[in-house]
């Protein structure tokens, strides 16, 4: 697991995991989590669409429950919008989760497979590489991504901040404490609480540190999520009575 996931919070222990838990318990306080109601209805509406194209043909439900899961996930925790639903690339990224999870299951089962200079050696070793390079490098678009949209909120605030002080009367006082820098540190997304983290060094933070909780988050919050709504929408198709209410 660490391989793909590093020493994110599903696979630390002991101060790395206290470290990380302390810093990332703000961002799903239920204020945070409130806010994203608009975002789950709007991928929701579109997951109809989606089934109502198939025009009554059986489709997979679990990739498709994999994409709404993926579209919620980076629209919340991550801010960023990828449209997994509209977007066939994103599929890619189902699939290599998909087939990485696989692999490590099955090695688990697998004495003779545990040795890693013999199993990367062997097509299923390098398979699984392959796979986790493709989850890892859309990963990382992501965090780069969310930068740029902060860089680009911060340079905005900043042009509106100095166009309202330059509308001031000359007897005000100019004051930063409504400043988008100083206020709001509780209430930031997951993402965005670690990326300030390793960019002001308010608390000890690396960025290998950030990279190894986005795969994680982005590897629980998306599989986990699947496997519920799959199972979910299963139960439904079995109890017709249940699914007219």
């Amino acid at each position: 697991m660490h391989f793909w996931l590093g020493q994110g919070l599903l696979t630390a222990c002991g101060p790395r995991w206290q470290k990380s838990r302390k810093l990332l318990t703000p961002s799903f306080h239920f204020n945070i989590l409130s806010r994203f109601c608009d975002a789950f209805t709007d991928n929701s509406l579109t997951l109809v669409e989606k089934v109502h194209e198939a025009g009554g043909v059986s489709i997979d439900v679990f990739k498709l429950m994999g994409l709404i899961a993926l579209d919620n996930l980076c629209d919340t925790a991550m801010g960023v919008k990828i449209d997994a639903l509209r977007d066939p690339k994103n599929l890619k990224y189902i699939i290599a989760t998909e087939e990485a999870t696989h692999t490590m299951m099955s090695r688990m089962f697998k004495p003779w497979l545990w040795n890693d200079s013999s199993f990367y050696m062997l097509s299923i070793g390098r398979k699984l590489r392959k796979d986790v390079d493709i989850v890892n490098k859309i990963n990382h678009k992501i965090i780069e991504k969310r930068r740029i949209i902060r860089a680009l909120k911060e340079k905005e605030e900043q042009s509106k901040s100095e166009s309202e002080e330059s509308q001031l009367d000359d007897s005000f006082e100019s004051t930063d404490s409504n400043s988008s820098t100083g206020k709001g540190k509780k209430n930031l997304i997951f993402l965005d609480q670690l990326i300030e983290a390793v960019e002001d060094g308010s608390f000890p933070f690396s960025e290998q540190d950030m990279r190894d909780e986005v795969a994680t988050f982005m590897f629980e919050g998306h599989d986990t999520t699947t496997s519920a709504l799959a199972f979910t929408v299963w139960l439904l198709g079995l109890h017709p009575e249940c699914q007219e209410k």
